[in-house]
Order: structure tokens, then C-alpha cells, then sequence
């Protein structure tokens, strides 16, 4: 009799929540968890566009904390968290950049855009002269204080 209920209740043990030696329990809501891979970048700004189909997206601008400088250039990195997804599928745009604070200057060296799950989706390597920014854009305050270090890790 004893042996039978012994044998019994080991037959029950994964039911009861005994794990084997060694294995580790996974909760299902971090398995299905995906980190953000932006999640220590700069919240800079929001405006919004119309897309090719009419919507209105508006863009979330996020600035890399990763700023490469060199004398007065300085290369740095934004990305646009677009809500709702544009019609054409890009969640997001990623925005590489080249900018000379002396003139307060700058150009676009590469845009690569992305879909909800950060796969690449196109991108695009430019190679143009440095424009003067425009005091009126957003991007302006944030450019001088990139330029002044206030960005640094």
C-alpha cells in the first residue's frame, strides 16, 4: 500500500510544480517579453507628417546617447518612433548624422527604416554638403546642446 501511493505521488510530481535538478522555472510573460532595444536613448521631441495615403504620423525623435565627437564635428544618431505605423510599413526611421558645431551645420549620412520589429526594412547612404540649420526646426536647441556636451554619458 505504501509503496503504491509512493508511486502515485511521483508520478503526480511535474503536476505539482516540482522541477527537476538543475532546470530553472519560465514565467511566460518574460519569455514573451522583447526589450527595447532604444530603451536608453534621449526622448528629444514630437511632430507628425502626412503620409502617402493622408494619415497623420507622428514621430517620436529619440537621440542615441553614443556621440561621436572630433574637434568641432560631431556624429550622432536619431530615431523616429512613428505612430501609427506609416501605410507603407516603417515603424521607424533611424537618422545618421554628421554636423559641424563651429557653423552649426549639418547633413544626413544614412537613413535606414524599420518595421514594428526593428527589422530593417530599406535604407539609404547619403554623401551631400553640410546645410545650416534652421533655428526654427526642432532639431536646432538640440543640435547646440549636442554641440555643447550636454548629451555626454
Amino acid at each position: 500500500m505504501f509503496a503504491t501511493t509512493l508511486a502515485l505521488a511521483l508520478g503526480f510530481t511535474p503536476l505539482l510544480g516540482i522541477l527537476p535538478i538543475g532546470s530553472q522555472p519560465v514565467n511566460p510573460v518574460t519569455v514573451a517579453q522583447v526589450e527595447d532595444p532604444y530603451s536608453d536613448w534621449i526622448d528629444l521631441y514630437t511632430d507628425s507628417f502626412e503620409d502617402s495615403q493622408g494619415n497623420t504620423i507622428t514621430q517620436s525623435w529619440l537621440l542615441n546617447p553614443s556621440i561621436q565627437r572630433t574637434g568641432e564635428t560631431v556624429r550622432f544618431t536619431l530615431l523616429s518612433k512613428r505612430s501609427p505605423v506609416s501605410s507603407n510599413g516603417t515603424a521607424a526611421g533611424r537618422f545618421a548624422y554628421i554636423a559641424n558645431c563651429g557653423t552649426v551645420s549639418y547633413a544626413i549620412e544614412r537613413i535606414t527604416f524599420l518595421d514594428e520589429d526593428n527589422v530593417e526594412i530599406d535604407a539609404h547612404t547619403y554623401q551631400s554638403a553640410l546645410e545650416n540649420v534652421d533655428p526654427e526646426s526642432p532639431l536646432y536647441p538640440h543640435l547646440i546642446a549636442i554641440c555643447n556636451g550636454e548629451y555626454s554619458p
